[in-house]
């Protein structure tokens, strides 16, 4: 309580439930776990229960447009304008529904009586949707969620028919000014640690790096052998980071057998492989380790994983002190083994964002490939997120061009300014 006081009134941060809940949650992964951790669990603040109007006292005419629109959305359509758009998947069906029950329920809360709210063209006004997004906060600076919001509902109006030009032109203008707030994918500081890692120095220290933390985890063996089991398991996560950017929740998750499996038999080079039930994403990931990686982790397993494992049992890569996966902490381990050897610090999924640097660096425009190393589920994400990393590759392309058309000029550039 004392600490939340003082985040609040001397630190002028925000304190609230969620968190409270947050913090607490934290705390009690911990308690009763490590051995200089308070056991005492702590209390989460109660959930604020609202009364939300059943979608059943709704009017009827708008639940069946609502419900006539989304049937409409699982076959290829044909939308204003002419453009052709393909079936939406059940599971997004869902999510629309839910969408706009919930908005249906904050034009309640914006003072609109529910048996006002009888039509499409009722619930898509744009002077609705003008109180329902102050009442959401979106007066200073709109979140993601109310920029959403604004896109979905003109493109609704807009297939449907459910507003006259005038309102519709409204809406459109009240999206276009809400996406102007949009964050960029990529943030700032993201740009600035691949701007420092995808440098020529730069990712050649992080290349050598798991090479330099097995060196110094061997020569302390001797005298720390669990030290030096803690430095090689940090080497070989940023190792396999390197060469398979899975999320921080596979990498973690890895169990010898399982995951990373020999498919030729015995000697032969790994596999890296997790089912699409194991990815948020639900693809299948597979990576092909090399030999070189092949033989580093066999020396972690045979030289450091022994001083590690609690239970013989235990197939895990990266066994924690109870003898389960180390989780959490492994994206904190790396980060700050990376700061301190390298001088600026990485978490566990910016090598996620720094692998996508390198391949659009090296092959401008290559989205397929970042999209299937990385795991997702289309191109057309992974462009919208990647698209601020390809101008370096197609910077550095252009002054090459530009480089060689020199080169094979009868009259250098040098030579023209001498």
């Amino acid at each position: 309580d004392r600490f939340l006081a003082y985040r609040r009134d001397v630190l002028a941060q925000k304190v609230d439930d969620l968190f409270q809940r947050t913090l607490v949650k934290v705390w009690n992964t911990y308690a009763g776990q490590h051995s200089v951790w308070p056991p005492q669990a702590l209390v989460a603040a109660p959930l604020k229960q609202k009364t939300a109007v059943l979608w059943e006292a709704f009017p009827a005419s708008l639940r069946q447009e609502i419900e006539d629109w989304l049937a409409s959305l699982q076959k290829v359509r044909r939308v204003p304008g002419g453009s052709r758009r393909k079936a939406v998947k059940s599971n997004t069906i869902v999510t629309r529904r839910r969408e706009l029950q919930a908005y249906a329920r904050r034009a309640v809360e914006a003072g609109v009586p529910v048996a006002e709210l009888t039509s499409l063209s009722v619930l898509l006004d744009p002077d609705l949707l003008e109180r329902v997004i102050k009442i959401m906060g979106g007066d200073a600076k709109p979140s993601t969620s109310i920029i959403d919001l604004s896109s979905r509902l003109y493109a609704m109006a807009r297939d449907t028919g459910a507003l006259d030009e005038a309102k519709l032109a409204d809406l459109l203008e009240m999206r276009d000014c809400l996406q102007e707030n949009r964050p960029p994918p990529m943030t700032e500081k993201n740009l600035v640690l691949i701007r420092r890692v995808i440098s020529p120095g730069g990712w050649k220290q992080m290349r050598l790096l798991p090479e330099k933390l097995m060196a110094k985890a061997r020569k302390q063996k001797a005298h720390s052998p669990e030290r030096s089991a803690l430095q090689a398991q940090s080497a070989l996560a940023i190792a396999i980071l390197l060469f398979a950017p899975v999320r921080v929740s596979n990498l973690a998750s890895i169990r010898i057998g399982k995951h990373l499996i020999r498919p030729n038999g015995k000697g032969s080079d790994y596999m890296l492989v997790f089912k699409h039930t194991e990815v948020k994403n639900v693809i299948d990931l597979e990576f092909a380790i090399d030999s070189e990686l092949t033989e580093f982790i066999d020396a972690y397993i045979r030289e450091f994983r022994p001083a590690l494992v609690k239970d013989p049992q235990s197939d895990h890569l990266f066994p924690g002190d109870s003898g389960a996966r180390k989780a959490p902490g492994l994206s904190s381990v790396i980060c700050r083994t990376v700061e301190r050897e390298l001088g600026f610090p990485i978490t566990a999924h910016q090598f996620r964002h720094a692998a996508a640097s390198i391949i659009l660096t090296k092959q401008p425009g290559n989205y397929e490939l970042v999209r299937q190393i990385l795991g997702h589920k289309s191109t057309v994400a992974t462009r919208k997120f990647y698209i601020a990393l390809d101008g370096i590759g197609a910077t550095k392309a252009y002054a090459q061009m530009v480089r060689d058309d020199i080169a094979d000029s009868p009259t250098p550039l040098k030579e023209a300014h001498r």
